[in-house]
C-alpha cells in the first residue's frame, strides 16, 4: 500500500484517532474525513469500484459530545451486501439515527461503543438487522466489554458474533455471501492465560 485514498476517523478518542499521524507519515492520504479532516455530515455520500460509502451521521448542523458524534458510515458493496460502522455511538444517537434514516439494514455492524451497556438498544439492533457482528474489544479489557447483557440481545435476535480480543484480526468480504476469516482460527497457536499473580 504507497496510498491511502480515503481514511475515516470516526471521532478523536485515542483508541480511534491514536494512529492517524503514524498513517499519514507512512503514506500519503488523499481524503480525510472525521478527527482531524473534513467534518463528516449525514448525506455524504461517495463510490469508488462499485462499492457505496455513505455518512449518515452526525446531521448537519449538529453538535453532539465526542462519542455520540461519531461518524457513522455505511458501506454497500456491489453484489448489494452491507456493512454499518458506528464508531462510539450510544443510545441517544441511535435512536436519533433511527428517526433520520429510512434503512439502516445491514450484513455486518461493527457493534457501537466496543459492546457497552450505554449501546446497542435493543430496537437500534433490530432495525439494522445484521447476520454478523463484531465486537472490537481487547482481551480482557478493564472496562469489561463486550458487556454480557449486550451480547445476550444480539444472541437473542439470532445474530453470529465475533470478539476481536478472543478471535484476533477479522478479514470481511462482502461479495455475495458474507465471509469471515478469523485470524486466530486460520493461523491457530498455543496460548494460555495468566492470572494476576502468575508470570510467564
Amino acid at each position: 500500500i504507497d496510498k491511502l485514498d480515503g481514511l475515516v476517523v470516526s471521532h478523536a478518542d485515542n483508541d480511534h484517532a491514536g494512529g492517524v499521524a503514524a498513517i499519514k507519515a507512512a503514506v500519503p492520504v488523499v481524503a480525510h474525513w472525521g478527527s482531524g479532516g473534513k467534518a463528516c455530515q449525514a448525506g455524504q455520500h461517495w463510490q469508488w469500484d462499485g462499492v457505496d460509502f455513505e455518512i449518515i451521521h452526525p446531521g448537519v448542523g449538529e453538535t453532539w459530545s465526542d462519542n455520540n458524534g461519531s461518524c457513522v458510515l455505511r458501506i454497500s458493496s456491489a453484489a448489494g451486501r452491507s456493512a454499518l460502522l458506528p464508531g462510539d455511538i450510544e443510545a441517544v444517537a441511535e435512536n436519533a439515527i433511527l428517526h433520520t434514516s429510512t434503512d439502516l439494514r445491514s450484513d455486518v455492524l461493527l457493534v457501537p461503543h466496543h459492546g457497552s451497556r450505554s449501546s446497542s438498544s435493543f430496537v437500534f439492533i433490530a432495525s439494522v438487522a445484521p447476520s454478523f457482528a463484531v465486537f472490537p474489544a481487547g482481551f480482557a479489557n478493564r472496562w469489561g466489554f463486550p458487556a454480557a447483557d449486550v451480547v445476550s440481545r444480539y444472541r437473542q435476535q439470532g445474530v453470529q458474533l465475533a470478539t476481536t480480543g478472543d478471535d484476533g484480526a477479522l478479514r470481511i468480504d462482502l461479495g455475495r455471501e458474507v465471509a469471515v476469516t478469523r485470524y486466530r482460527h486460520e493461523y491457530p497457536r498455543l496460548w494460555r492465560v495468566f492470572s494476576n499473580s502468575e508470570q510467564p
